[in-house]
């Protein structure tokens, strides 16, 4: 067996208070980039991480796709409907019902200009949706309606028809990231049939219903000026002027982290946003503040990884669900180019096809989200070029896979557009779709001994400890060799001639 990394269940620290201060340091940073802490606090500064460039949904045609009345609760008291929600409360005192429902009023006039065109809904497959519904997960981070025990940790369902008019959770089911680019909500490449099904048995299982609110022109007309007013568009996009200000962030000094967002018992007259951040948040903050902040210029992959796939939820797929492998190991395995394409969902064709559950996109973190997973095994962002195919080896490789003289790997992996020949426990991916897959060490690896990268694997052993092969007479029986004319004919891809299969 050649080198391998070591497990991070295999390495610990002692806990001491430096180590201490620099979590609490590091999670007050992710606290102010969550909470778009930047879009109030100008930097001023060039560049710097790709997360300072988050911000909140674009307000444009808002009034189609958003329900009135749920969008004045919302803006009133964001935590009341999403306990993780990082939208600050922006409106207080005896008038901030009536200032939320005058806001609502003006973001219910913004719709397309001409209309859309009428549509017709055809009759949804509930049993289609709710089979769905499971098959993609969406219990892993939501609390489904209906739910006996919600999870504080996630999302609940059961202000869906309180929140979108008909048709429109359809759309956002389809391009999640239409109005929204950096939300957490995935993108799953659903057909518009498939989008149809799923938020009609949503719908179906939801009592709630939408309550009606009439819009008064002149509350409408207050409503935008007061949005410009309070801080709504330094998150959100509107063609109206920003009258918000706030002190840049190279003037908040550490002692003024005491106040404004942050203090401890705002006064009743305050106009600073109230994120209600718990004592340890608050803490983490301050912690953040005291350092130089220079932290939020150095983009460093490997943190962004480990960050983004934490909020995103990764893991309540990934070594959870049959298809989706553990989530550490990935960027050992696969290929950051190929990671990034996947990520983006630009795959033109999935690995595992006949699988239900599927793979989502998150397509404005594709790029880091890929880099920081390779960087995070010691292996470069960019792939180093391929060393010079040597034809004789595709050609031995190609009869390693095949059926006369070589291990059969064609009964469980189909080649293009031949299936496998007889799929013993499990099928494998197609062989035109690894090469360009697969890290080159990592595949001599699993070759070697697949029970040992992946203790639940059902690939067969081919070879013998002292990394030896039962074909003998194929390149001196040397494992090495003949996974290396294997990996030289997978990396044909779609130009790879057909192994005997018969």
């Amino acid at each position: 067996m050649p080198h391998e990394p070591i497990r991070a269940s295999q390495l610990a620290h002692e806990e001491n208070p430096a180590l201490e201060q620099a979590d609490l340091r590091r999670a007050g940073r992710e606290l102010f980039l969550e909470a778009r802490c930047i879009r109030c606090h100008k930097d001023g500064g060039e560049g710097g991480i790709p997360s300072l460039a988050m911000s909140g949904p674009d307000f444009s045609t808002i009034g189609d796709r958003r329900h009135p009345a749920w969008m004045a609760q919302w803006i009133l008291n964001p935590k009341a409907h999403r306990a993780t929600a990082r939208m600050p409360r922006l409106l207080h005192g005896e008038n901030a019902e009536a200032d939320a429902l005058a806001i609502a009023g003006h973001l219910a006039t913004l719709k397309a200009d001409p209309p859309p065109p009428a549509v017709e809904y055809p009759e949804p497959d509930l049993e289609a949706g709710m089979e769905l519904v499971e098959k993609l997960n969406c219990a892993g981070c939501h609390n489904l309606p209906g739910a006996e025990e919600p999870a504080k940790d996630k999302l609940n369902l059961s202000h869906i028809n309180q929140k979108y008019p008909l048709g429109q959770l359809r759309d956002f089911l389809r391009a999640p990231n239409a109005h929204y680019v950096w939300t957490r909500m995935p993108t799953f490449e659903m057909s518009s049939e498939e989008a149809w099904n799923i938020a009609s048995w949503l719908r179906s299982q939801t009592p709630l219903r939408p309550e009606p609110l009439a819009v008064d022109v002149a509350e409408a007309k207050r409503g935008e000026e007061l949005m410009t007013k309070v801080g709504c568009l330094n998150c959100h996009s509107h063609p109206a002027e920003n009258q918000f200000k706030a002190p840049p962030l190279a003037d908040l000094a550490s002692p003024k982290w005491m106040g404004g967002c942050l203090t401890n018992a705002p006064d009743a007259d305050s106009r600073a946003p109230r994120y209600d951040f718990s004592v340890a948040e608050r803490a983490a903050l301050r912690a953040f503040a005291a350092t130089d902040r220079h932290s939020l210029k150095r983009h460093v992959p490997t943190e962004f990884a480990a960050r983004q796939s934490r909020l995103l939820n990764c893991n309540a797929c990934h070594g959870e669900l049959e298809g989706f492998p553990e989530l550490a190991p990935l960027g050992e395995k696969l290929r950051p180019e190929w990671m990034e394409q996947l990520f983006a969902g630009k795959l033109k064709q999935r690995p595992r096809p006949w699988l239900g559950h599927r793979m989502p996109a998150f397509p404005v973190r594709s790029k880091n989200l890929a880099h920081g997973l390779s960087m995070s095994h010691g292996l470069p962002p960019v792939s180093p070029k391929p060393p010079p195919v040597k034809p004789e080896l595709v050609e031995t490789g190609r009869m390693l896979v095949g059926v006369d003289g070589g291990f059969s790997c064609v009964a469980c992996h189909g080649v293009k557009g031949r299936d496998p020949l007889q799929v013993f426990e499990a099928q494998g991916v197609n062989f035109a779709r690894v090469g360009d897959r697969l890290q080159s060490e990592f595949f001599l690896r699993w070759m070697l001994d697949p029970l040992r990268v992946d203790s639940q694997s059902r690939m067969p052993d081919y070879f013998d400890e002292d990394a030896r092969s039962v074909l003998v007479d194929v390149l001196e029986g040397d494992a090495a060799k003949q996974i290396d004319a294997i990996r030289h004919y997978l990396l044909q891809g779609n130009k790879m001639k057909i192994p005997v299969m018969q």
